[in-house]
């Protein structure tokens, strides 16, 4: 800022910087333990995310030019060694995720819903927020399918879902009711009560409590 007498710069990532994320790309997709079943929009959406953490972490470095009677410091190498580290751990839950859930697809009035399901008891639907897809709830899917079936839900225009089109297609009570139809299809076609427990974030959040307001009979 202009008067504190500190620049703050960032600098452009090295090319040994992008081989490394090449690498990490290259072998996220190719590891024997990601299914064909992942869509591209996953393993891009996911590489996407990698790619800028470490552009912002492990690849920039922030420089402070002080005035001249100080020295210039530059701090990055502990944080390069930190998010490589959290780059392959991640990875290995990526592709730990997608060979355990089932890809499952129910129609709404002719829009297409998609979702995923994990574990088996009662009926846990998870509803994310803006802009992610199913895999937000990839932790607690894992952490609570020893006693319920995890539902993650594509909200419409994200991922494998359909995208109509006009805003009047992604108003609260559709939304609400893309819920309801797959509540309904699991409900026949595993033989669970047509209720579960909602939970959401952000943006689901929203469509949660309006699922519990309109429709408190399909609510745990």
């Amino acid at each position: 800022r202009p008067g504190n007498g500190v620049e703050r710069t960032f600098s452009p990532p090295s090319i040994a910087s992008l081989a490394i994320i090449a690498v990490t790309s290259v072998e996220t997709l190719s590891l024997s333990h990601l299914p064909l079943k992942a869509s591209i929009t996953e393993a891009f959406y996911y590489n996407l995310v990698i790619s800028f953490l470490n552009g912002l972490v492990l690849h920039c470095q922030t420089t402070e030019n002080y005035p001249t009677h100080l020295h210039t410091q530059k701090r990055a190498s502990p944080m390069k060694i930190i998010s490589l580290i959290l780059t392959l751990m991640t990875t290995g839950t990526y592709g730990q995720i997608l060979s355990q859930v089932e890809h499952i697809y129910v129609d709404n009035n002719g829009v297409k819903i998609h979702y995923v399901s994990l574990g088996e008891g009662p009926l846990v639907v998870m509803i994310h927020g803006f802009p992610d897809f199913w895999y937000t709830w990839r932790h607690q899917m894992q952490g609570l399918t020893d006693q319920f079936r995890i539902v993650a839900i594509d909200l419409r225009g994200y991922n494998r879902r359909d995208k109509p089109l006009g805003v009047d297609q992604y108003a609260i009570p559709l939304l609400v009711s893309d819920i309801i139809a797959v509540i309904r299809q699991l409900s026949v076609e595993v033989n669970i009560s047509p209720k579960a427990v909602i939970v959401g974030h952000d943006w689901g959040g929203a469509v949660a409590w309006s699922m519990a307001m309109a429709h408190p009979d399909r609510v745990e």
